[in-house]
């Protein structure tokens, strides 16, 4: 039987790395909790990925933007690297791990 990790007694850095959004255990115990307490779920990716950004723009851009999209003067697809329905949004946020080969992944909610 293999014991779970005891954040008060166990380091974090001895049990597990980071490979993308994935914690990886890295002995028996890191393994074993990671599997226990599917640390590794869809839902937990999610959670690891959210990050809140706040932006800065100058006044009356976006409408500018809008206007050039909607005319087609600018074509956005080439910054898609990929489109996702809601149910592959764990697949999605591998492919956006990928900074190597992803600039922007797309889900749809509704479409």
């Amino acid at each position: 039987m293999t014991e779970l990790f005891h954040p008060r007694r166990d380091r974090w850095k001895d049990h597990w790395e980071r490979a993308g959004l994935y914690l990886v255990g890295k002995p028996a115990i890191g393994r074993t909790t990671v599997r226990v307490l599917t640390m590794n779920s869809e839902d937990q990716l999610m959670v690891r990925e959210i990050q809140l950004v706040g932006s800065f723009r100058y006044g009356n851009v976006c409408d500018e933007a809008i206007r050039l999209v909607a005319a087609g003067r600018v074509n956005l697809r080439p910054f898609i690297t990929g489109l996702f329905p809601l149910k592959d949004t764990a697949q999605a946020m591998v492919q956006a791990a990928d900074k190597a080969h992803a600039l922007k992944v797309q889900i749809e909610v509704n479409p």
